[in-house]
């Protein structure tokens, strides 16, 4: 090199490292990203949501309680609880079997649009 030429830098003339161009806006990673104050606002709105039902709960039972009779009441509380909890269990299996169907949904649709995109 001629005396007081310098070389050009690798990444430009900005001096940037690859690190610093990963960390501007206008480079697009290929690692998905998110959102970032989804969690929170979330969070935050499951958090009143409880507060509420937790809030309103006494003053529904309340309500409810005058239109049963004692009677209906007591044999609410002296019923046998096997019903409650088969049918508990019934709800949850129903649950987890919508889960798992779109789940299988999900991973056939990629599947798929692999196979389309290969042949």
């Amino acid at each position: 090199l001629p005396e007081g030429e310098v070389l050009p830098q690798p990444l430009g003339d900005s001096g940037k490292s690859a690190r610093d161009l990963s960390r501007d806006q206008d480079w697009t990673s290929l690692q998905p990203q998110g959102e970032k104050e989804s969690l929170k606002s979330r969070l935050l709105i499951c958090a009143a949501v409880g507060f509420a039902a937790a809030l309103f709960f006494l003053p529904t039972v309340a309500v409810m309680q005058a239109f049963f009779s004692e009677a209906a009441l007591q044999a609410i509380r002296e019923d046998n609880n096997a019903q409650w909890f088969q049918n508990c269990f019934t709800g949850v299996g129903l649950v987890f079997s919508l889960f798992a169907a779109q789940t299988f949904g999900f991973l056939y649709s990629q599947q798929e649009a692999i196979y389309l995109a290969l042949y």
